[in-house]
């Protein structure tokens, strides 16, 4: 299943000009495949910083993204969502025949804090989402399936805007701080839109959102929406 981790290493250098993430996941599979990244993004403000990669090794891409702060020179990874993108075709397939997988559910806590309302109002409708979003330009969205990412806070409002769906929160939210104003917040997320034929079709979505306290309130800079399998 794709999941989130809070975890707390320092980012480093690499040699050969390989990231933090690509090593780790190089250390991970036993050091014996190339790991190379065909897409990386980065955003900045301040003490926080959020990432998007897409990683092969091997034989297999995987879709990475991941928020980090400052803390005394050092660059610490607060929270990293690792995914295997799944086609739309196979996504849709799996769910009109029951098939497709749910993540495991997320515990709840008692969370009052204004983080954990704007993640639970932001998943909770789809114009919600989109009024969430922040409108930087290095605002990020990875989507699920293969070649499925917007660059710019304008675009991915639109883009998300337009779509004819249903979203809300499947179970509850976790988040957590980084830096002095920034956070992440991750969430299992219905999303029901309608299949090629029209068939309406409901997908939990594992989503890692990376957060920043702009002046006009917490808003998302980054998502990541992944099938479990």
């Amino acid at each position: 299943d794709p999941e989130v981790f809070g975890i707390g290493i320092e980012a480093h250098e690499v040699a050969e000009g390989r990231t933090a993430v690509a090593a780790m996941l190089a250390h991970d599979i036993g050091g014996k495949a190339e790991v190379t990244a065909k897409l990386h993004q980065v955003g900045r403000d301040g003490d926080i910083a959020w990432i998007t990669e897409e990683l092969r090794a091997g034989g297999t891409s995987f879709v990475v993204s991941y928020v980090a702060g400052l803390s005394n020179g050092a660059w610490m990874i607060a929270a990293i969502h690792f995914a295997v993108a799944m086609p739309n075709e196979t996504a849709y397939k799996l769910a009109r025949d029951g098939d497709l997988a749910v993540p495991d559910a997320i515990p709840g806590q008692h969370d009052e804090s204004a983080l954990a309302l704007a993640m639970k109002t932001a998943f909770a409708s789809k114009s919600s989402f989109v009024e969430a979003r922040s409108t930087r330009a290095d605002a990020f969205n990875f989507g699920s399936a293969p070649g499925e990412h917007i660059l710019g806070g304008d675009a991915i409002r639109k883009v998300f805007g337009r779509i004819r769906a249903i979203v809300h929160l499947h179970d509850a939210v976790r988040v957590g701080a980084v830096g002095a104003h920034g956070g992440w917040g991750v969430a299992n997320v219905d999303f029901t839109d309608a299949d090629r034929d029209g068939t309406d079709v409901t997908q939990t979505f594992r989503v890692l959102a990376v957060w920043l306290n702009e002046s006009a309130g917490w808003r998302i800079v980054q998502t990541q929406w992944s099938n479990a399998r």
